[in-house]
C-alpha cells in the first residue's frame, strides 16, 4: 500500500511596510500557507520559500499582498489589493494557488495528452456541424438543401431505428404485427424535414441528427394513438362467424394483402437471390438476430422511457446530451436511467450466454455437444 504522503511546513517569512499585523492576520496567513503546501509535496522541502509582504496604502485607503514563491527553477508571484486585509489574504493565497496548479499542469505535460485546446475546437465544431446556416437572402432555401443533404446521411440510421422502434410496438401490443412500415414512418420525416411549404423548422436547441430521431419517435407515437382511437370506434366481430361471413371476410383487401404475401415469400427463393459481398455470413446475422430480439423480448416490459433511451443510447449510439435533447429530459435524468439499465443489460448477457441455443434443444444434444 502507497504510504500517504503529508504536506511539509513551508519556510516563509512577513515583510510589513506601514503596519503591524495582529494574531489574527498571522493566524489566518498560517492557514492559508498550510494549505498552499498540499500542492507542493512532489518539490523538495528545502527548496521552497515563500515571501509575504503586506503594505498599507494610508492615502488610499487599501491594503496590498505581494506573495513570492521561490521554487526549483521557477519564481511565481501573486498581487491582490482590497479594503480589507483579511479577503486580500485569501484572494492572493488563492491565486498563487493556481499559478502553482498551472505550473505543475507544464510540468507534467499535460498539453501532450489531454490537449485542452484541441479538445475545446472538438467541442466547438461538433456542435456547429449540424447547426443551422445563418440567415440570409434565401435561407429558407439554403434550410432545405442542408436538411436535405443531412437526412440522406442518416437515412440508413434512422430507417433501422424506425425498424426497432416498431417492433418494440408491436411487442408490447400497442399495434398489430405489421400495421405499421419503417419505411413510411421515415418518408413522413423526410416530409415534414425537406417539404418547404407544409414541412417543419427545426427547432434552435437541437442538431440536426437530434431533430431527425426525435421526429421518428413522434411520428410513431402519432401512428399509435390513431390505431388507438381506431380500435376504439370500430366494432369487433363476435367470435363465432358464419361460412358466408367467412367467404366476406376472403374477399376483404386485408386478406388479399395476406394471400398476396405468402406468395410473395413463395416466389422469392434462395437461390434467386443475388448474393451480396457487404452482407454478414447467414450463420452471423441469424445469431445477432436471436440475440436482438432475445434483448427485445426483455426490454418489452420497461417503462416506455427507459426502452427509449435504451434504444437511442445503446442500439443507436447517441451520446448521453443527444439523447435527453431528443427525450427532452435532463442529462442527469439520463445518467440515472442508463445506471439503472446497466445492471439489467448485464443479467441478461449473463442469463443468454449461459442459456442452451433453441437448435441445441431441439435436437436434443447433450451438454457436452452443445455450441458455445
Amino acid at each position: 500500500m502507497r504510504p500517504i504522503e503529508r504536506p511539509a511546513a513551508i519556510r516563509w517569512h512577513i515583510v510589513n511596510r506601514h503596519l503591524h499585523p495582529g494574531v489574527t492576520v498571522r493566524e489566518k496567513l498560517a492557514e492559508k500557507i498550510a494549505a498552499l503546501s498540499q500542492l507542493l509535496v512532489h518539490f523538495p522541502p528545502d527548496s521552497i520559500h515563500l515571501q509575504v509582504v503586506l503594505d498599507k496604502m494610508a492615502k488610499k485607503g487599501l491594503y496590498e499582498v505581494r506573495l513570492t514563491l521561490r521554487l526549483p527553477s521557477n519564481i511565481l508571484h501573486a498581487e491582490k489589493t482590497g479594503t480589507d486585509l483579511l479577503v486580500t489574504i485569501n484572494t492572493a493565497v488563492n491565486a498563487l494557488k493556481r499559478e502553482v496548479m498551472s505550473l505543475k499542469a507544464d510540468l507534467r505535460g499535460d498539453y501532450r495528452w489531454k490537449r485542452p485546446a484541441r479538445r475545446a475546437a472538438l467541442r466547438t465544431a461538433k456542435e456547429a456541424r449540424f447547426a443551422s446556416p445563418p440567415p440570409a437572402d434565401g435561407v429558407l432555401g439554403i434550410h432545405v438543401d442542408l436538411a436535405a443533404q443531412l437526412f440522406a446521411a442518416h437515412h440508413p440510421s434512422l430507417l433501422s431505428h424506425a425498424v426497432r422502434v416498431l417492433r418494440m410496438a408491436e411487442l408490447t401490443g400497442d399495434i398489430p404485427v405489421g400495421a405499421l412500415d419503417a419505411g413510411d414512418v421515415v418518408d413522413e420525416v423526410a416530409r415534414i424535414v425537406i417539404d418547404p411549404i407544409g414541412g417543419t423548422p427545426k427547432p434552435a436547441p437541437v442538431t440536426y441528427q437530434q431533430w431527425f430521431f426525435r421526429l421518428v419517435q413522434e411520428e410513431v407515437d402519432r401512428q399509435v394513438r390513431r390505431f388507438a382511437e381506431e380500435m376504439r370506434l370500430r366494432v369487433i366481430p363476435p367470435e363465432g362467424i358464419s361460412s358466408h361471413e367467412a367467404q366476406i371476410c376472403e374477399t376483404q383487401p386485408t386478406c388479399d394483402r395476406s394471400s398476396e404475401s405468402f406468395e410473395a415469400e413463395e416466389e422469392s427463393l434462395p437461390e434467386d437471390r443475388v448474393v451480396d459481398g457487404q452482407m454478414l455470413p447467414p450463420d452471423s446475422a441469424i445469431a445477432g438476430r436471436e440475440l436482438v430480439e432475445r434483448l427485445q423480448q426483455e426490454v418489452k416490459t420497461w417503462p416506455s422511457l427507459e426502452r427509449q433511451i435504451f434504444e437511442l443510447h445503446y442500439l443507436v449510439g447517441l451520446e448521453v446530451a443527444d439523447v435527453a435533447k431528443i427525450t427532452h429530459q435532463p442529462e442527469a435524468d439520463i445518467l440515472a436511467f442508463i445506471e439503472k439499465i446497466q445492471p439489467r443489460l448485464r443479467d441478461f448477457l449473463r442469463r443468454t450466454v449461459c442459456a442452451p441455443r433453441p437448435v441445441d434443444e431441439e435436437l436434443g444434444l447433450p451438454e457436452n455437444l452443445r455450441s458455445r
